[in-house]
């Protein structure tokens, strides 16, 4: 039984943009660059947010302890001073919440 031949189809004649890859689109270099700058911005704003939120907890346990250790550490400072502490840990609570 015969075979019959095998067609192969010249190069030349092929469609150039099957043969080799296309280019990128320039507008997905954009959207590329677009999102890395995104990205960096969101990473900052977080950044700073964390920073505040820190610098903030650390006054109030700074003077929560400070004031602690004043009116606990002399029989003769009245034990009212410590509510004094919690207002102004609350006022510190209220303009952190408003920034």
């Amino acid at each position: 039984m015969r075979r019959p031949p095998l067609h192969r189809e010249d190069p030349m004649s092929a469609d150039p943009s099957a043969l080799s890859p296309q280019p990128p689109l320039p507008a997905a270099e954009g959207f590329h660059t677009a999102m890395v700058h995104l990205y960096r911005g969101e990473m900052h704003r977080l950044t700073v947010w964390r920073q505040r939120l820190d610098v903030t907890s650390n006054w109030a346990i700074l003077l929560s302890v400070g004031l602690t250790t004043f009116t606990l550490g002399s029989p003769q400072v009245p034990h009212y001073t410590l509510l004094l502490g919690l207002g102004l840990v609350g006022i510190s609570i209220i303009l952190e919440g408003r920034r």
